[in-house]
C-alpha cells in the first residue's frame, strides 16, 4: 500500500469526529432530566439508563436539573458537546416551550431544531386532568358548572409546560373563571392537590397510579382526543365535549445530544437506545411506572418536533393562550 494512502486512512481515522465515535462512550454518560426528581420523566430516563448502562458497559449518571420549564437543564446539555453529555427532553422543553416563545414574537433561549440533535425516542406519556377527592365535581360539565357558579375559587396546578398548557385553555378557551397556581415539577403539586390546597391539575399516569386505586385523587377526564391506555374507561376530555383540547397531542421524551457531536456517536447512541427499548424487563418497568416505550429513529424524532411545534404555536395563535410571560 502506498504510503500517501496509508497516511490518508489514518487521518480519516484520527480526524476529531471519527475520534470521538470510535470511542465511545469512553467514559460515564450523563443524562440530564431538565426535572425534579421522581417525575415521570426522570423515572422513565433512570429506568432506560439503568439498561443503557449494560449495553455501553459504562456508568450512566441521571442528573436533574430542573427550572424555567426545563430550559436551564437544556441549556446546561448544550454545553458539552463531546457525546457524554444528553439530555432526556419530553417535548414540553421542545415544542411547547418554544412555541410560546415564539406566539409571542422572540427566539428562545435555544433552537429545537439546530440546537440539539435528535438521538430517538424513549416514550409517550398519556395526561389526566385529576381533582382532589373532596372535589364537587367529577366530570368536565361538573367541573365547568362549579367553575362559573363559583368565580375565582378553583384553584389549577401548572407544574409542567403541559399542566400551564391545560390550565390556561381551561381558563382562556372554556372561558373559566380559575386561579393557575405555578409549580417546579409534578411531585409537589400532587403532594399539594392531594393535601387539599388546589383543586385540580394535569397529571401523567405515573403521578396518578397509585393514588386513583387507596381514593386518594378523583379522574375527570383524558386529555386530549385519545383514552388513556391505563385508564381506559375513562372517557377523554374531547369526549366529555370539550373541543378545546382535540389538538393536544400524547406528550413523549426522547433523548438529544448538543449540536456539533459526531453523526457516529449519535447512530451508536441511538442503536443502543433500541436494543434498551426492546429488552422486555425495561419495557415492563416504564409500564409500571406509567409510561410506554417507543422507539423512534433521529429522523422520525426530528419530524415529531417539527409537527408538534407547528402544532402547538397554531393551537396558542388560535386561542390567545399564554404560558410564559412577555
Amino acid at each position: 500500500m502506498k504510503l500517501s494512502l496509508v497516511l490518508g486512512i489514518l487521518t480519516l481515522i484520527l480526524l476529531p469526529g471519527n475520534l470521538q465515535a470510535q470511542s465511545f462512550p469512553s467514559k460515564p454518560v450523563h443524562v440530564v432530566t431538565p426535572f425534579p426528581a421522581g417525575s415521570s420523566a426522570d423515572v422513565a430516563a433512570r429506568i432506560i439508563g439503568k439498561q443503557l448502562e449494560k449495553i455501553f458497559g459504562q456508568p450512566v449518571i441521571v442528573e436533574n436539573k430542573p427550572g424555567a420549564f426545563g430550559e436551564i437543564g437544556v441549556r446546561d446539555v448544550l454545553k458539552s458537546q463531546d457525546g457524554h453529555t444528553v439530555c432526556f427532553c419530553s417535548d414540553g422543553q421542545l415544542t411547547i416551550i418554544p412555541a410560546a416563545h415564539r406566539v409571542l414574537g422572540r427566539s428562545g433561549p435555544y433552537d429545537p431544531q439546530t440546537d440539539l440533535v435528535p438521538i430517538g425516542m424513549g416514550m409517550k406519556l398519556h395526561f389526566v386532568l385529576v381533582a382532589q377527592k373532596d372535589a364537587p365535581f367529577g366530570t368536565f360539565a361538573e367541573l365547568a358548572t362549579y367553575a362559573r357558579a363559583n368565580p375565582g375559587k378553583l384553584s389549577v396546578a401548572s407544574p409542567h409546560p403541559t399542566g400551564a398548557l391545560v390550565a390556561g385553555t381551561l381558563k382562556s378557551v372554556s372561558g373559566l373563571s380559575i386561579n393557575i397556581v405555578p409549580y417546579q415539577g409534578e411531585p409537589r403539586a400532587m403532594t399539594d392537590l392531594m393535601g387539599g390546597h388546589v383543586h385540580l391539575m394535569a397529571a401523567t399516569s405515573v403521578g396518578v397510579l397509585g393514588q386513583i386505586g387507596t381514593g386518594q385523587l378523583k379522574l375527570v377526564g383524558a386529555i386530549g382526543a385519545e383514552r388513556n391506555p391505563f385508564f381506559p374507561e375513562l372517557r377523554s376530555l374531547v369526549e366529555q365535549g370539550a373541543s378545546e383540547f382535540a389538538e393536544l397531542p400524547v406528550s413523549w421524551g426522547g433523548f438529544f445530544a448538543p449540536r456539533g457531536v459526531a453523526p457516529q456517536t449519535v447512530a451508536v447512541f441511538s442503536e443502543a437506545l433500541d436494543k434498551a427499548l426492546a429488552d422486555k424487563d425495561t419495557s415492563a418497568a416504564l409500564r409500571g411506572g406509567g409510561a410506554i416505550p417507543f422507539a423512534a429513529s433521529p429522523q422520525e424524532l426530528a419530524g415529531l418536533i417539527a409537527r408538534d411545534l407547528g402544532g402547538y404555536l397554531r393551537l396558542m395563535q388560535k386561542t390567545g393562550v399564554k404560558i410564559i410571560g412577555d
